[in-house]
């Protein structure tokens, strides 16, 4: 909502947590792929809450395609509510 609307981002949630929160398969989320997939989205996440509000938008829209790619990649089930989040 904060970046729809153009203002400075505010993060709640931890999300640094992608690194240890319990994956419904831990042999996907122990692989390579998914460390490089997670240590991505959190620096995009720190980038969005660091950026202007200017930058927020196409750093968020960046996220939500790199979701879709872990996804789809490692486990697709959640991509249809990912797509729902791009503002483009």
């Amino acid at each position: 909502e904060q970046v729809r609307k153009g203002e400075k981002v505010t993060v709640s949630v931890d999300y640094a947590r992608i690194h240890t929160a319990q994956a419904t398969q831990p042999e996907k989320a122990a692989s390579d792929e998914y460390r490089a997939f997670a240590l991505s989205y959190e620096a995009t996440m720190d980038a969005i809450r660091e950026a202007p509000p200017a930058e927020a938008a196409e750093l968020y829209d960046g996220m939500v395609q790199a979701c879709m790619n872990c996804h789809q990649a490692l486990c697709p089930g959640p991509t249809v509510r990912i797509k729902k989040l791009a503002l483009q």
